[in-house]
């Protein structure tokens, strides 16, 4: 891992590029104070990613998406707790054993303040 990542004479090699994943709206905005810096130090857009998966629906309703679509991506509606059982999830299921069916019910109603819930999320776009 790069020590001093935000710098303008941090060089990335030609193969490497870092990315950034947030869920929520808290998340969201922290996402985007990092976008404004990398844009700011001039480091290339190849070399970082920054991936929103914005997962509230208060949150949702007031943002500006033409100004956030270059990473925000919205969920679609999907039910976790239908997901995680299928066969092929078996891994998933044993990384989110820890919380409660009932917050997987509705992906989209939010993360509802747990981290795994965003991982499921993430897990069903990387599956897309």
């Amino acid at each position: 891992m790069l020590r001093n990542l935000l710098s303008i004479n941090n060089k990335f090699y030609e193969d490497q590029a870092i990315i950034f994943l947030t869920f929520g709206g808290f998340g969201r905005y922290v996402l985007y104070l990092l976008y404004e810096e990398f844009r700011r130090l001039r480091i290339p857009e190849d070399k970082a990613r920054f991936l929103a998966f914005d997962t509230e629906q208060p949150h949702r309703d007031r943002i500006d998406l033409s100004r956030e679509s270059e990473y925000l991506i919205p969920l679609d509606h999907f039910d976790g707790d239908v997901y995680i059982e299928n066969e092929e999830n078996k891994d998933l299921r044993k990384a989110v054993n820890h919380i409660p069916v009932n917050l997987l019910h509705d992906i989209e109603a939010g993360c509802k303040g747990v981290p795994a819930v965003g991982f499921v999320a993430f897990h069903k776009y990387d599956d897309l």
